[in-house]
């Protein structure tokens, strides 16, 4: 994973691994909407990858995604 402050502040001629985390944090297709919430949350995240217990990932929550749910309720 790469954050988009690393991709803009970064060296615009360093390879893209100088900038990359090797520590994902997903989430799983039978996740609770709370608790992705939270992660979104702690990690200040855009958008969060949903994978399934193959480690495939199967879409992309995005934080307008959580807004729209909370306001929801």
């Amino acid at each position: 994973v790469a954050t988009l402050r690393h991709l803009i502040i970064g060296d615009l001629n360093a390879p893209i691994g100088k900038f990359m985390n090797e520590r994902l944090v997903s989430v799983g297709p039978q996740d609770d909407v709370e608790d992705v919430a939270d992660i979104f949350k702690k990690y200040k995240f855009l958008a969060v990858p949903v994978v399934n217990e193959g480690g495939m990932i199967e879409g992309l929550i995005t934080l307008k995604d959580i807004m729209e749910s909370q306001m929801d309720e």
